[in-house]
């Protein structure tokens, strides 16, 4: 199913139904994205439960002074060579931005879910290895690379209307 083939069917709405009893779907906000890996490692890199790693997960909103695109471009252009030049410093193991589009269907779906809140811009994910941040993370080089990042965010993102948190990942099937 593409999205320009999508339609809304009596399989949707089953499917709207039953999230219905464990998502506050209209406080749930959705969008449709596509993903520009930044610092995207060739091994695997997952969050598991016992490892040291930690996944940053940060939906974010723009400055209602910028535009959608205003902000995506900054983010992309800008913030992106940033962090990438940051990364060893700040011990990021793995980077991507995923930024959202506009398309008809994320109007249909949020009106099928009955979406109240406005969308995000996208979000950032973020791999950190907790031993070596947390061994680094008196080093001037650590500080700095985490004080101009959270400098250069200010930039294209609403801090009061964007959220963030930690996790870790359980892969439910592993093909390696």
């Amino acid at each position: 199913m593409t999205l320009l083939t999508w339609r809304y069917s009596s399989r949707q709405t089953e499917l709207v139904e039953d999230e219905a009893k464990f998502i506050d779907l209209p406080n749930s906000p959705l969008w449709l994205a596509y993903e520009y890996p930044q610092i995207n490692p060739s091994e695997d890199i997952v969050a598991r439960p016992s490892s040291g790693l930690v996944k940053v997960f940060f939906p974010l909103r723009h400055p209602l002074n910028q535009t959608l695109e205003q902000a995506q471009l900054y983010w992309r252009t800008n913030h992106g060579p940033i962090i990438r030049g940051l990364a060893g410093g700040s011990h990021l193991k793995k980077y991507f931005q995923v930024h959202r589009f506009e398309d008809p269907i994320e109007q249909q779906l949020r009106a099928a879910r009955g979406t109240k809140v406005p969308p995000y811009t996208g979000h950032a994910e973020a791999w950190i290895d907790r031993a070596e941040s947390g061994a680094a993370a008196g080093t001037p080089e650590a500080k700095r690379a985490g004080q101009l990042a959270v400098e250069d965010e200010a930039n294209f993102i609403d801090f009061k209307n964007s959220s963030m948190w930690i996790a870790k990942e359980r892969v439910v099937i592993d093909r390696r």
